[in-house]
């Protein structure tokens, strides 16, 4: 196979799935900003009880931003499925990610 066959091999899928889901090369730019910016927060992140940074730290930063890349064609499922995945993630005490628990003592302190 030519490299020129190869890349139509690659491309004609990728067309369509881009055509049928909406994707823009601004949403994957966008996405792939978000998501280095992700990782960012959780190789600095600290925070009381957080887990050791592991590679599931690491994998759960990266699918978090994943639905921003349908955000064109499906809006308000994209903000639900965010909020969902950062609500599991604030849940599950890893490293870079604030915990429910230490938010809800910060305002029954008060």
């Amino acid at each position: 196979m030519t490299r020129v066959a190869a890349a139509g091999w690659i491309r004609g899928p990728v067309v369509k799935a881009r055509a049928a889901l909406g994707i823009r090369p601004i949403d994957v730019a966008l996405t792939g900003l978000v998501i280095a910016v992700v990782e960012l927060n959780v190789v600095v992140g600290t925070g009381a009880g957080a887990s050791p940074l592991d590679s599931l730290a690491y994998l759960m930063g990266a699918i978090l931003p994943l639905p921003i890349l349908l955000r064109r064609r499906w809006p308000l499922q994209v903000l639900i499925a965010c909020s969902v995945l950062l609500f599991a993630l604030s849940r599950s005490s890893r490293r870079g990610y604030p915990t429910m628990r230490s938010r809800t003592s910060s305002w029954s302190a008060r």
